[in-house]
């Protein structure tokens, strides 16, 4: 009987260390999930929220900057749109075409978003950038460029 009740202790104690072995294995897994969680959904967030703004724009059907579309604006008003979770957003919006903003020119908006993760323990995989171009379907006095935030890390190079 006596030796019954040594080994049920030892089993006991074998236990206590491979818990403590696995669970910041599992933690950090947990953490990645939820980091690369947040990341795909921002990127399908600023995706949409681009598209969004882009549209107010050249369409000018009740967009928030009205009534004649200012770029800065446009850009601060798609900022808020993406509400990204992982990190801030830089937005440029430019016209392409000679004249700046008119009927048939395109309308290019860029957004900037470098993500870090909530937990700061899962390495991302970069920032997310994303961009949408779109045919301005009237004519208005707005300039030809606009910016919400700062200059990313590296300019707006890719944006083309």
């Amino acid at each position: 009987m006596r030796r019954r009740d040594q080994s049920e202790h030892s089993d006991l104690g074998a236990a206590a260390v491979e818990f403590a072995l696995v669970v910041p294995i599992l933690v950090v897994l947990l953490l990645g999930i939820v980091d690369y969680g947040i990341y795909f959904s921002d990127s399908l967030a600023i995706r949409h929220g681009i598209r969004e703004g882009a549209r107010d724009g050249v369409t000018s059907i009740d967009p928030p900057c009205s009534p004649d579309p200012d770029l800065d604006c446009l850009a601060d008003a798609t900022v808020e749109r993406i509400g990204a979770v992982g990190g801030d957003a830089l937005v440029r919006i430019e016209t392409v075409g000679p004249g700046g903003w008119r009927e048939g020119n395109e309308l290019l908006v860029c957004v900037h978003v470098d993500e870090t993760g909530v937990s700061g323990f899962t390495p991302m995989p970069g920032p997310i950038q994303e961009s949408v171009r779109m045919r301005i379907e009237h004519n208005t006095t707005s300039g030809t460029t606009g910016e919400s935030g700062m200059q990313p890390l590296g300019g707006w190079d890719w944006c083309a």
